[in-house]
């Protein structure tokens, strides 16, 4: 409530932009009545304010909250850019999953639940057992490998109840895991099984924390480095009761445990750690006060990146619960890239882009864009189902026209000069024009044979090529293939 000033100054009441409620991971719609004072959403109402006094010239601040002040600070000056499809892709260098290959299940599980997992497993259960006044189970490599294998054989043959599997009963009955394992040692290893005998109050997952300081380190140890990565929220299914589950709205599972995940396109888990609460070991101070606390999440996975590859330049890739311009400047100068939508009562400054009330009336497919003054950001706001804005330091915003454009002149090309239409002929197909010229993603790698150069009037023979349009190359003809000029 403000009271009236018997001043008679002016008042200004600021809403500080909610950083979300990190406690139900919502990553819904980026605008649900931000933008309209008539209709503002349950975060913006909890969301703290500054009130600002205008006496003649001077601005007065009242208060000002400090864990959100890289919100209140960051100003962006905005202007129209020319159409652009972003900058120049940087070279990164090819994955090499060879050391992988012909590896068979079992020896690619083994990678990461491994000897380390099995002794701290056999340790942890017969101190478990000692201290609640059990017999020592005397549990061995063997007995948590099988283990292990009946859970993940349960997990795709359910069964009410797991004791059934021992059962005699021809519908129940399951002969590789009577053959594996009886019935009283399965339960005997359920019942004590342990990881960790250090209670620490400040963790609430303290009795999992050795097993998962062990799975992070072995997932990025065996992590093949690609350039575009995703960080989003994961949950692990749980029905359950427990303290920690999480209830997501809009999401293919809604309860479970919540963790934080980064993966590459082909589904690898890089880097992760589990949302415990709001305010319980929650992130790295220093990494709120820059980016707030959903973008923390993104730098805190950051510091189990291996330091032989923190040069490398990743292309990040977030939606609009983790995505805001103070996280992009920080990435920029780790020589990062990242792109993502992003929520409007994140932009700061003005920025010329219609507002989101006013896009929705216009035609599908309309977009307008802005680039900030020192071309590290661009926004992008186009009109889908409903607007939508992405924010990225790296990619453009290529008109639609254009676009058709060059496939209406790509096929003119291939067609003209008297040649037979073909209707089963390849547009894409290796050179093709259609992705030739693009001026994205082309990088020349060492080919496993020789052929041919494919530019025009080269006939060298040569053992390299161009990764993206799949033909062979050489080192001088490889920029004016592209249509690059030297």
């Amino acid at each position: 409530m403000v009271e009236e000033d018997a001043s008679g100054d002016e008042a200004d009441i600021i809403l500080i932009p909610p950083e979300g409620d990190v406690s139900d991971g919502y990553s819904g719609p980026e605008d649900e009545g931000e933008g309209d004072p008539d209709h503002l959403s349950a975060p913006i109402l909890k969301s703290e304010a500054e009130l600002q006094r205008r006496r003649s010239s001077r601005t007065e601040t009242t208060h000002q909250p400090t864990a959100r002040r890289h919100q209140a600070h960051h100003t962006v000056t905005w202007m129209k850019p020319a159409p652009s499809s972003g900058k120049p892709t940087r070279l990164f260098p090819e994955a090499n999953f060879s050391q992988f290959s012909g590896m068979s299940p079992n020896e690619l599980v083994t990678l990461f639940l491994g000897e380390e997992i099995f002794d701290l497993t056999i340790k942890e259960s017969s101190l478990y057992a000692l201290r609640n006044g059990r017999q020592d189970p005397q549990l061995s490599r063997e007995d948590i490998a099988i283990f292990i294998g009946i859970l993940v054989l349960t997990s795709y043959l359910t069964a009410v109840n797991t004791r059934f599997y021992w059962q005699e009963a021809a519908d129940t009955h399951n002969e590789r895991i009577c053959q594996a394992m009886t019935r009283n040692r399965f339960d005997t290893i359920k019942r004590n099984l342990h990881f960790c005998s250090e209670e620490d109050p400040a963790d609430r997952y303290w009795k999992l924390r050795p097993l998962i300081k062990i799975l992070q380190v072995k997932y990025m140890e065996h992590f093949v480095p690609q350039q575009a990565i995703s960080h989003d929220e994961a949950m692990i299914a749980y029905f359950g009761r427990h303290g920690l589950k999480q209830a997501i709205r809009n999401k293919p599972i809604r309860f479970g445990f919540k963790a934080w995940a980064q993966n590459t396109p082909d589904g690898y888990l890089l880097a992760f750690d589990f949302y415990q609460g709001r305010g319980v070991a929650e992130h790295t101070d220093d990494n709120v006060q820059l980016v707030g606390k959903s973008g923390a999440t993104v730098l805190d996975l950051l510091e189990h990146m291996k330091q032989e590859f923190r040069e490398l330049p990743f292309q990040f890739f977030v939606d609009n619960y983790f995505m805001s311009i103070p996280l992009m400047q920080e990435m920029t100068k780790r020589g990062y890239d990242v792109t993502g939508t992003i929520r409007e009562n994140r932009i700061p400054g003005t920025t010329g882009l219609s507002a989101t009330k006013e896009f929705r009336k216009k035609e599908r497919g309309m977009h307008q864009a802005v680039t900030s003054r020192d071309g590290n950001v661009i926004l992008v706001r186009w009109q889908d189902n409903a607007p939508v804005t992405l924010a990225s330091t790296c990619y453009g915003d290529v008109p639609p026209g254009k676009f058709r454009r060059e496939y209406a002149c790509t096929i003119l090309r291939r067609w003209a000069r008297g040649s037979k239409p073909m209707m089963n002929r390849n547009l894409a197909a290796p050179g093709s024009e259609a992705i030739r010229f693009d001026g994205m993603g082309h990088i020349i790698i060492k080919a496993p044979s020789r052929g041919t150069c494919r530019n025009e009037g080269c006939t060298a023979k040569v053992g390299t090529k161009c990764v993206k349009c799949a033909v062979f190359l050489c080192v001088n003809c490889f920029a004016g293939f592209h249509g690059v000029a030297q």
